[in-house]
């Protein structure tokens, strides 16, 4: 262990942040490994940790580069068609002599307005497959959480299936009231399914259960997405922000769902005795309660 890391578990354990770190953190710091599976139950040590502090819900950074995004994609989409019609209009008023090569001026055209028009579908493809793959991610947290809280032999990924459904499955077997009726999973669902086709398909809605799914939620959501006469899928502005909004609201209703930390007491003497780590983590937990 490198000599940062040994400075780091000595402070801790000479802390009052680092003696309420029991349990999930401080498995992390000794292991390395989060989720490691536990085939013997261990005595559940008393801890101020819950499941906000242990999984880390917190969106907003990707909410930004999502916004980063779209401003981008938009901005090139404005250009793109500006310049398709620019070069309409020049063709309007002084077209070419030989009336044959008019066609394929205008497919040309065309053709130039669809590859710009390409690179900011790929820049918006880019922001709802990192979303999804956010909320996965801490959803999976959300599991390793329950796995130390239960103290269950399996990691989720150790679970039967894939994908949300194993998620909330894996949540289900250990009596977790998991909120997989609301309306927001049912969309985080569709969220994944457009997901899954844009990576795995080439953003082209083939036959079967999860390309009727996603034609059916496009069906629902005309002003977010839409399916060409080709079965590919094109994104509107506002869909990646629409999915960073709809998985907040689930991770709080998830949230709600978990039973409450103890108080979370004072430090002593903060700034004098505290350590500067101790002052941080005291901080973040502070944040994530919304205190």
């Amino acid at each position: 262990m490198s000599d940062a890391a040994s400075r780091i578990r000595r402070v801790l354990a000479n802390s009052t942040v680092g003696r309420w770190m029991t349990g999930p953190f401080a498995a992390l710091l000794a292991v390395g490994k989060v989720g490691q599976k536990r085939v013997v139950p261990q005595p559940k040590p008393a801890r101020l940790l819950g499941v906000r502090e242990w999984v880390g819900y917190d969106l907003d950074d990707i909410a930004e580069m999502v916004a980063l995004l779209e401003r981008a994609a938009t901005e090139a989409e404005t250009k793109s068609t500006i310049a398709h019609k620019d070069r309409l209009m020049a063709y309007a008023r002084d077209p070419f002599a030989d009336r044959e090569s008019a066609p394929s001026f205008v497919n040309m055209a065309l053709d130039m307005w669809r590859y710009k028009m390409s690179v900011p579908q790929h820049a918006r493809r880019a922001a709802m497959i990192l979303v999804c793959s956010a909320v996965e991610g801490t959803l999976v947290r959300f599991c390793e959480w329950l796995q130390d809280e239960e103290q269950l032999s399996k990691h989720v990924t150790e679970f039967d299936g894939r994908g949300l459904p194993r998620i909330r499955d894996y949540a289900k077997s250990a009596g977790f009231p998991f909120p997989s009726k609301s309306p927001r999973w049912a969309e985080l669902n569709d969220f994944m399914n457009v997901r899954n086709v844009l990576v795995h398909r080439l953003a082209i809605v083939k036959p079967g259960k999860e390309g009727a799914r996603v034609r059916e939620y496009a069906r629902k959501r005309k002003t977010l997405l839409a399916i060409e006469d080709d079965g590919e899928v094109v994104l509107y502005d506002g869909l990646p922000a629409h999915a960073v909004e709809v998985a907040n609201q689930f991770l709080s209703e998830l949230a709600k769902a978990c039973p409450p930390p103890p108080p979370l007491p004072p430090l002593k003497k903060p700034g004098l005795d505290a350590s500067w780590l101790e002052i941080l983590l005291y901080e973040r937990l502070k944040k994530l309660r919304g205190e």
